[in-house]
């Protein structure tokens, strides 16, 4: 969760925050619920909660994540919902608070090879997996898993 209020404390445990008192009157930007992956996220995560019913109706939902940002930006709402890689990328936002990994499905981005005579798709999918790629991702807030 993130915000362009330098004055709004640090969630410490999302798990006993009142996220109605925390908005108060103001909106909450994140992807669309039912088809934007960071959205559904989102949504599991506050259900999961308990605090989604409390705050559905002050949910603003885009389209995308950057347009979630762009509301943000735009101070059209004080709060948002976005991937931490995305907040990074802003350093004039500030995050609050971050929901715990159980409260949602795994955000994952799989690769894989599926054209084994491909060349170039290999030499692409080397480059996926060195070190230096993966630092770069790890730089950007994304977790590395190692699986077959």
């Amino acid at each position: 969760m993130i915000t362009t209020d330098r004055t709004i404390q640090k969630i410490e445990d999302m798990a006993s925050t009142d996220f109605s008192k925390l908005l108060g009157n103001e909106k909450i930007a994140m992807g669309m619920v039912s088809s934007v992956p960071a959205g559904i996220y989102s949504k599991q995560a506050l259900k999961y909660l308990n605090q989604w019913n409390a705050i559905s109706s002050q949910v603003i939902q885009a389209d995308n994540v950057r347009t979630a940002l762009q509301y943000l930006l735009s101070r059209n709402v004080v709060f948002a919902i976005v991937y931490a890689s995305d907040a990074k990328l802003f350093p004039e936002l500030k995050v609050i608070g971050i929901f715990d990994d159980f409260t949602h499905d795994p955000i994952i981005y799989p690769a894989s090879l599926i054209n084994l005579g491909s060349e170039e798709a290999d030499l692409f999918f080397k480059y996926l997996v060195e070190a230096k790629t993966l630092k770069v991702f790890e730089e950007y807030g994304f977790l590395i898993s190692a699986r077959d």
